[in-house]
Formats: structure tokens, sequence, C-alpha cells
């Protein structure tokens, strides 16, 4: 299992303050091995991590499947695929 505190990144990054969100993976080694097989650069799709984060005072856990988030991260991940086209 791996933990990643985003809202710690954030504050240390950007200066600003959000409410705790953390991210923990907990893939099933077997099963990210199958997947690597069938696609080797799936794992930040894979389906590993759990989002623990609080919002106005609730605590609240989510798991995301990749249908969930695609929307929202279309535009984010074209940023992303032209810096790397430019290095």
């Amino acid at each position: 299992m791996l933990e990643f505190t985003p809202s710690d990144v954030v504050r240390s990054k950007v200066g600003v303050d959000m409410e705790p969100y953390k991210i923990l993976w907990v893939c099933n080694p077997r099963i990210f091995h199958e997947m690597t097989k069938k696609d080797y650069e799936i794992g930040s799709f894979a389906p590993c991590p759990v989002l623990f984060y609080r919002k106005d005072g609730e605590i609240y856990v989510a798991i995301n499947t990749a249908d969930d988030v695609l929307e929202i991260i279309k535009e984010p991940l074209e940023v992303v695929r032209g810096v790397i086209e430019e290095l």
C-alpha cells in the first residue's frame, strides 16, 4: 500500500490550504500484474486509488472508475501530453 497526501503538496507548492485529502493505493499485485500484461502503461488507470477527504466537516471515502473522471481529466491530460512532447 502506498500513501499520498495531495493537500500537503498543494499547501507546500501552491501556498493554499485545503481540507485534508489522502489517496491510498491498495492494488492487488496479481491483478495489477495481469493488467500490465495487456497494456504495460495502464498504471495510472489501475483501479487502485481509494480517496479519503474531509469536506464541510464530513469525512468521505470514494473509489472512482475511469468513466467517472474522464471528462474532468481530459483537458489536463492534453496539457501534460503537450509538455511531454516538448521534452
